[in-house]
């Protein structure tokens, strides 16, 4: 961007080349692009704001270029396994759920059992 302030002593007009640079972002399909947008818009706006204030004088001028810059963002979603039995001191503490299972969906039988409690008798 260019920013320019005018030197009262002499009149001349100075021009400065000034980069501003948002926060990555990560885009999936569910991304919302508008809210995106706004986000990295309103950084860019916020450090010229900071910029014309820290530097008394200056002004905006033009964009000079905009570059957005993409990576490919290799996503692999975590999945469910078979049955690991938890290790003794963990078990011993009755505070975790692991259901033992013969199919692949042993976070399902997890969550189901959480929201499906039922006290089981300890044998003393």
């Amino acid at each position: 961007m260019y920013n320019e302030r005018t030197e009262i002593k002499t009149g001349e007009v100075i021009v400065k080349d000034a980069a501003f640079h948002s926060d990555q972002e990560v885009y999936l399909k569910g991304t919302d692009t508008d809210e995106m947008y706004m986000k990295i818009k309103d950084k860019l706006i916020e450090n010229l704001t900071v910029f014309q204030e820290g530097q008394s004088g200056w002004r905006f001028r033009s964009i000079v270029s905009l570059n957005v810059f993409t990576a490919k963002y290799i996503y692999k979603p975590l999945k469910g396994s078979s049955y690991i039995p938890l290790p003794s001191c963990l078990a011993s503490k009755k505070a975790i759920i692991i259901m033992q299972n013969e199919d692949e969906k042993c976070f399902k039988w997890s969550v189901t059992r959480a929201l499906n409690f039922k006290e089981i008798p300890t044998v003393k």
